[in-house]
């Protein structure tokens, strides 16, 4: 028969170690707050503006989002492109601008570490973020030359849901790049695993 003292001992060891997984759990993350269980999909618009540009460049574009890092990012227009992941490899493409001009790829292993990557990082919870003066929730990240930008700010909006707002950031050539989210819809069923794997158009410079 154990002692009241171990008995007493063996309680409060019990009763921390359920604080601490009651913790883990309330310590949510942004990704999981704006994902649900089986991801999201949105439209925007993307303004750049370049220093050595007067007027902003404005193009369109959409995101698909599925755990675990799996996406498909596509600009649409003047600055087309597509960022494609499954979360073990990534494609960057990038289409031909000119007739005669050959698309190019740049396929990557591991996950992508582009900017855009900060919407899936898994690394900032709900504590990360701040009150803005508009009322909105921002979290702010530090960027580096390694990064390839400066710094970055996402925005969210609490009601009626929790989603994003917009998402800015400047690159290392001093572009200052703001997407405002135009709709969001959390996706009711899971993406299909064969959306986030690119297979590239015939003619398409690859570099690995």
């Amino acid at each position: 028969m154990l002692s009241k003292k171990l008995t007493f001992f063996l309680l409060i060891c019990l009763s921390f170690s359920l604080k601490q997984v009651q913790a883990q759990e309330n310590k949510q993350t942004i990704l999981s707050k704006i994902s649900g269980t089986n991801g999201f999909k949105m439209t925007f618009e993307q303004q750049s503006k370049y220093p050595f540009l007067k007027a902003p460049k404005i193009s369109k574009g959409s995101l698909l989002y599925s755990p675990q890092r799996n996406f498909v990012w596509e600009i649409y227009g003047d600055n087309a492109g597509k960022v494609i992941s499954n979360g073990k490899k990534t494609w960057i493409y990038t289409p031909a601008e000119e007739e005669g001009d050959k698309g190019s790829l740049v396929i990557k292993t591991g996950n992508y570490d582009g900017v855009e990557s900060i919407v899936f990082d898994t690394e900032y919870d709900l504590s990360s973020l701040k009150t803005s003066t508009d009322g909105l929730k921002e979290l702010t990240v530090n960027g580096s030359s390694q990064k390839g930008y400066e710094w970055a700010i996402l925005r969210f909006k609490e009601n009626p849901a929790f989603t994003i707002d917009s998402f800015e950031f400047k690159d290392l050539n001093g572009t200052n790049t703001v997407i405002k989210v135009k709709t969001f819809t959390r996706l009711s069923k899971p993406v299909p695993a064969g959306t986030f794997n690119f297979k590239a158009p015939k003619g398409t410079r690859i570099i690995n």
